[in-house]
């Protein structure tokens, strides 16, 4: 007898974004494609099942960013992302990002990159760690920099590491 192969559900996303500024060019339309892509993705190298994800998406100025990285991780600036997951229950996953725009505009002109491109991987980037992906050893690290360039490549974007790979 054939066996039917297992069909993956993509799970269904519930995203929330708040703008603590009023300057910010990032349409909501275009943040959901960048989070979707990355689930979608990445759900094939998740070893859970995840009927839902519910993620909370926060664009903050440099005081705001800095605040939230000295009272979490002891470090006293602002970052691009913060990623705050909050665990799978009941195969719903939870998690908070916490976006620094000024950090990404200031990023983007320092690298010779389009802003929408370099926050797109950011985003993707704090979605994958919201996913349970990190890059503590030189092995997590290119795996999750290979799934980044994946999903970038998908939406047309381009390899954020060409000078790495």
């Amino acid at each position: 007898m054939k066996q039917i192969p297992k069909i993956i559900l993509e799970p269904k996303l519930s995203l929330s974004i708040q703008y603590i500024l009023l300057e910010n060019n990032l349409p909501r339309w275009l943040i959901r494609r960048w989070v979707s892509h990355s689930i979608k993705l990445a759900r094939n190298f998740i070893s859970k099942e995840l009927k839902k994800v519910i993620l909370t998406i926060r664009f903050v100025d440099e005081t705001e960013g800095k605040e939230l990285n000295k009272l979490f991780r002891g470090k006293n600036y602002a970052t691009n992302i913060l990623t705050f997951p909050y665990g799978i229950e009941n195969e719903h996953l939870s998690a908070d990002l916490v976006v620094c725009l000024p950090i990404i505009h200031k990023e983007a002109q320092e690298q010779n990159k389009i802003f929408s491109n370099h926050a797109a991987h950011i985003i993707i980037h704090g979605v994958l760690h919201a996913l349970g992906f990190d890059h503590e050893t030189e092995t997590e690290t290119i795996e999750m920099e290979q799934l980044e360039i994946a999903i970038l490549k998908n939406m047309k974007i381009e390899n954020p590491y060409k000078e790495i790979y």
